[in-house]
């Protein structure tokens, strides 16, 4: 339950990277916008069902906080998953896994179109 917590918490601190610069190009990636994407779905539920804390973790008494940066695509993908920070790589390797095949998000928008965050 809490490699789930910390998870979820590394999940949601994606919009806040500011590496990201907003502007004004159709292909940048956003830092803020007027409506920020979602995920549509209880990102709590996605990773209780889809995270398999490794045995080999579980037996080394190995856990802490994956720091995972990724994008929103303008379709609501997950793309470009990058760890951050990670106590070991085999929670680093669990972890993209589930980040790359997380159901789409609703995207982001700025004046009505859809961008990339």
């Amino acid at each position: 339950m809490r490699l789930i917590s910390c998870f979820l918490l590394a999940v949601i601190m994606f919009s806040c990277d500011s590496a990201m610069a907003q502007s004004t190009n159709k292909d940048s990636v956003y830092a803020k916008t007027d409506k920020m994407p979602e995920p549509g779905y209880n990102v709590s539920d996605y990773l209780a069902k889809n995270i398999h804390y490794p045995k080999e973790a579980r037996k080394k008494n190995i856990e802490g906080k994956v720091v995972i940066k990724f994008i929103i695509d303008k379709e609501g993908n997950v793309t470009h998953p990058v760890i951050l920070k990670s106590p070991d790589t085999l929670l680093s390797q669990e972890s993209l896994r589930v980040v790359k095949i997380m159901p789409r998000w609703v995207p982001a928008e700025v004046d009505g179109e859809r961008v990339r965050v």
